[in-house]
């Protein structure tokens, strides 16, 4: 089980975690450690993983990963529904938004080469979501 990721809101305010267990992407308040759960997996998830924040705060992307794909999603955080930018059957993880918000730096895992990771730019954009 891999530990917690934790990525701090451009406000400063809030912490967006996704935690071993459950799969899914909470909201933690930095001053009080209250949290609020994001997302709300369904039976046969394996997992929300990755939340990158927009630089402007509004958005997160992540990679949602099922027993036989992953999809690179973005949600906006006042709520609703995610939208997918793309679906893959391999796994990836979002690092990072570029400065103007039309791309996302993805890491492709190859377990056979391990510890290489390759570096890729979603051609979807995530303007506009």
């Amino acid at each position: 089980m891999s530990p917690a990721t934790l990525t701090l809101v451009p406000d400063g305010r809030r912490i967006l975690t996704d935690p071993p267990s459950p799969p899914d992407i909470w909201f933690m308040d930095a001053a009080t450690g209250a949290r609020d759960r994001v997302t709300f997996a369904k039976p046969g998830t394996v997992s929300y993983e990755s939340p990158t924040w927009s630089l402007d705060g509004r958005r997160f992307a992540t990679a949602f990963q099922t027993a036989d794909s992953m999809r690179i999603e973005v949600r906006a955080i006042e709520g609703g529904d995610a939208s997918v930018l793309v679906t893959l059957h391999r796994h990836r993880h979002v690092q990072d938004w570029s400065g103007d918000a039309r791309w996302l730096l993805l890491t492709d895992e190859h377990p056979q080469r391990s510890p290489d990771t390759r570096a890729g730019m979603s051609r979807r954009t995530a303007s506009g979501f």
